[in-house]
């Protein structure tokens, strides 16, 4: 778990990633833990969301943006358009609990018979139920669409020219590489048709009815991964801005409503933080590190049989150490990566391989050590509720023991750091109850600061929850308003 010699680096931590305002306890503990043996390697960027999360921050300044209310997209959007996203299936997960307040927005869309069109390679489930037109692109193709829908607003003189020059950097640079000036290629409509496998006249017909009404675009994940990912997304943006419609009621993108129920208005109340995975006292590895202490995630079975290797990662460089202990917990990497029989191959590398989960995972049973952990059922806890919308804080009051062998993932890293000779620093001297009022009470001098009150909590965990409001500026959010 510490570095032991040049190109012999510590452990690698790696787990299921995410996308949303804390890290899980899970992975926090085991952080906490391996930070206070010396350090170890991070996986960072998720499965999830690798490739927008790493382009929108150098576009739109983060890699998350907050979406435009729901409130908002029913009383102004005249245009919903559904890019790679299928919300009423992907709405239903949320890392924290949910209220799964998406759905009743999704059903007053439908009452309210605002025109939606499904740009999707599959008939979705969310555009059968609204009825909504289905346009299906070959897969990977979305730039080349988005490029023959820009030219074509460029040919026609529809670009908003006052809001690219005012509200946008290096428009000129790509309308000349839109006409062809950059690389004698213009990505007209039929260019893009050849391409993707929508007709021109279709490509032309959505870019004019979505320029003269006002226009939401959804898009989802799944098509930034792939290789070079990063582009739809960003394209995505390029043509909302060529539209002219960012900042405005009901128009522009958004790329989280087909996740976490993204869009819904934000409560107004204290954000509940979890455990810390670093420590003050953590110490501090006087042995040599050989290599980079942090990888993509997505790169960590060329990191196990490349020791050495030089990569281009998010404009540095990143050295692949050599890994000799693997610790995986909360996720199945041998159902995320994408080339199963490489990993299969890459994870007989290191000397040893832990994993702590809930079930018997395909990873799990690739493991030299598994650590059993307790279901959200077996063992108290606390979460927020809504990732984006921020609705309240839940008691997960355990409602059975733990089952067999397995232990709450608290006890399971307390009892390593036991015997790491770390306990007392783990655990501040709390139990898991201990850090549950601790976590509370925090989330309680925020709500003071901010003017929220909440109960006791003797009270709150009796009651199970709590909730708190929503105002009427969230009610009416609009993303990019003031910009």
């Amino acid at each position: 778990m510490t570095t032991t010699a040049p190109l012999r680096s510590s452990a690698v931590h790696t787990a299921g990633c995410r996308r949303a305002r804390s890290t899980p306890p899970l992975i926090n503990l085991q952080q906490r833990l391996l930070n206070l043996c010396g350090g170890f390697i991070q996986c960072i960027n998720s499965y999830s969301t690798a490739a927008i999360s790493r382009i929108l921050p150098y576009v739109v300044g983060t890699g998350d943006p907050r979406s435009t209310s729901w409130e908002m997209v029913l009383n102004h959007s005249e245009r919903v358009i559904l890019w790679g996203a299928d919300p009423l299936v992907t709405n239903d997960i949320d890392w924290l609990t949910t209220l799964h307040n998406g759905a009743g927005y999704f059903r007053a869309l439908k009452a309210k018979g605002t025109k939606t069109i499904s740009i999707n390679p599959i008939a979705t489930d969310t555009a059968e139920y609204l009825g909504s037109e289905w346009i299906a692109p070959r897969p990977g193709t979305d730039c080349a669409m988005m490029l023959g829908m820009i030219h074509e607003l460029v040919r026609t003189k529809k670009t908003d020219e006052a809001f690219l020059a005012k509200c946008t950097y290096g428009w000129p640079e790509l309308r000349d590489y839109v006409m062809g000036k950059t690389d004698g290629i213009e990505k007209t409509p039929a260019w893009a048709a050849q391409e993707c496998g929508v007709p021109a006249e279709k490509i032309v017909e959505l870019v004019h009815d979505m320029q003269s009404h006002r226009t939401m675009i959804m898009m989802g994940w799944g098509i930034q991964r792939i290789q070079y990912g990063e582009q739809s997304h960003w394209m995505g943006f390029a043509l909302a801005a060529a539209l002219g419609q960012i900042g405005l009621p009901g128009g522009g993108i958004g790329t989280n409503y087909a996740y976490s129920n993204g869009g819904t208005p934000m409560a107004y109340g204290p954000f509940l933080g979890g455990i810390s995975s670093s420590v003050k006292s953590a110490k501090v590895s006087t042995l040599p590190w050989k290599g980079s202490k942090v990888i993509p995630v997505a790169r960590f079975a060329d990191c196990f049989v490349n020791p050495g290797k030089v990569i281009d990662f998010n404009g540095t460089k990143v050295t692949y150490p050599e890994v000799r202990l693997v610790m995986w917990a909360g996720g199945n990497p041998f159902a995320h990566q994408p080339d199963t029989m490489n990993l299969e191959r890459a994870w007989k590398k290191p000397e040893t391989v832990i994993v702590t989960d809930t079930v018997w995972t395909a990873t799990a049973r690739h493991a030299d050590i598994v650590l059993p952990a307790a279901t959200a059922f077996e063992h108290a806890d606390i979460t927020n509720i809504g990732t984006y919308s921020n609705d309240g804080i839940v008691a997960m009051q355990q409602a059975i023991e733990p089952q067999w062998e397995s232990k709450s993932d608290y006890w399971i890293f307390s009892q390593l750091a036991e015997r790491l000779g770390c306990r007392e620093a783990f655990t501040e001297g709390l139990d898991e109850m201990g850090w549950i009022r601790r976590l509370y009470g925090d989330a309680q001098k925020m709500g003071e600061r901010i003017g929220v009150k909440l109960p006791n909590f003797e009270d709150f965990w009796k009651k199970g929850y709590v909730l708190f409001d929503v105002r009427e500026k969230d009610r009416k959010f609009v993303a990019f308003e003031d910009f």
